[in-house]
This record gives structure tokens, C-alpha cells and sequence, in this order.
């Protein structure tokens, strides 16, 4: 009997478990001694906590820059990371709008019945939504992806040998495309 409990607790501790806000909270990813906040805004739902980290670096990013012309490498890449972000979180609420935001029915390829829409509902996907719409307006997403578009700009005026960075990072999510 008490292999049975064990074995049951043992599946409830894993089914619960969030390992995604784990690895936020106790030791976010690195890369050259810097946090990855590319990483942590392509985390899954369960991860919003590095979604937040994400935004609010990327934010201090963009915001701490605007009255500048010329950009380093290293000021270039932290611009290019903070436009990766913003894009990221711009796809996350889009994707969470479309299945909690009361677009469920209007959207031509995703016309749900009832019963789909009871089989597809997550609380973690919901929460996410419920908390992105007071922690990260999609109004403000927006206007951060209008500053880094405007970063862009500068950049690109900036002489050729100016322009580039080293990317230390990998854009995509490894095993999930």
C-alpha cells in the first residue's frame, strides 16, 4: 500500500510541477554570462514569469537608447535580442487573444464548436492571457516593436561595417519546429 501512494504521489508531484517557471525563477538561462531573455519569451505558457523578465529588459532596452544615432556592436545585438522579444510576445498574444479574447468563432481557420473549445481550453493558456492584458498590453507591445523598428532604421543608416553584430544566441527552440 505504501508503494501505491508513493507511486501516486510521485505522478501527482511531476503532473503539477512547473518546470518552465522552475528554471525562470532559480537559474534562467545564460548565454556568455548573460541572461537569454530570447529564450525565456519563447517559453510555453507555464513560463510566464520569463515572459515578463523578457519584457521588462527588452523594454528597458529599447526605452534607455532613444536619443542616440550611433550604435557599438554590443548595443546593436541588445536591440536586435529586445526586437526578437517584442516579436515573440507580440505572436504569444495574438496566438492567446485568438483562443481566450473572444475571437473564437470569427476567425475563419479556427471555428470552434462547444465541445472543441471545452477539449482545448488550458488554465495555464488562459492565466497567461488574463495576466498579459494588465502586464503587457498589447498597445505597448506595439509601440516597443514601433521604437525597435525605428532602431532599425538608425542602423541601417549607420555605415556598412557598423551595421552587423555576432549573434551568441539560437533563434529557434531546439526540437520544437
Amino acid at each position: 500500500m505504501a508503494e501505491v501512494l508513493l507511486t501516486l504521489g510521485i505522478i501527482i508531484f511531476v503532473g503539477l510541477f512547473n518546470a518552465e517557471n522552475f528554471i525562470v525563477s532559480t537559474h534562467p538561462p545564460t548565454v556568455n554570462k548573460r541572461v537569454d531573455y530570447v529564450y525565456l519569451s519563447r517559453m510555453s505558457t507555464d513560463g510566464y514569469e520569463g515572459w515578463k523578465r523578457a519584457y521588462a529588459h527588452a523594454k528597458m532596452v529599447l526605452d534607455s537608447r532613444s536619443d542616440r544615432n550611433f550604435f557599438d556592436s554590443e548595443e546593436r545585438r541588445e536591440i536586435a535580442y529586445a526586437g526578437m522579444v517584442i516579436q515573440n510576445l507580440l505572436v504569444n498574444s495574438y496566438e492567446l487573444a485568438a483562443d481566450y479574447g473572444g475571437l473564437r468563432g470569427r476567425v475563419p481557420d479556427r471555428q470552434f464548436d462547444f465541445f472543441d473549445w471545452l477539449y482545448s481550453w488550458n488554465f495555464s493558456r488562459w492565466n497567461a492571457y488574463q495576466k498579459m492584458q494588465s502586464d503587457m498590453p498589447i498597445s505597448e507591445l506595439v509601440k516597443l516593436q514601433d521604437k525597435y523598428f525605428d532602431y532599425y532604421r538608425k542602423i541601417s543608416s549607420q555605415p556598412e561595417s557598423e551595421r552587423g553584430f555576432e549573434m551568441d544566441i539560437s533563434p529557434g527552440s531546439p526540437f520544437f519546429d
